[in-house]
């Protein structure tokens, strides 16, 4: 699979590399809820502040 990607990265433009490379170095943002297992149980929650950006 990695010699497809290198194949594929060496046969893009610049401006292809850069977009992926900013798609990568997304930053996120904290979880409001976290779930775990198969049947996705709550495992932690957070409040949020009234008014906050999520």
């Amino acid at each position: 699979m990695q010699k497809l990607e290198a194949t594929k990265l060496a046969t893009m433009t610049q401006q292809e590399k850069k977009r992926w490379q900013q798609h990568w170095e997304v930053e996120r943002g904290d979880p409001v809820k976290t779930f775990k297992g198969e049947k996705f149980i709550l495992s932690h929650e957070r409040s949020v502040r009234k008014g906050a950006m999520i």
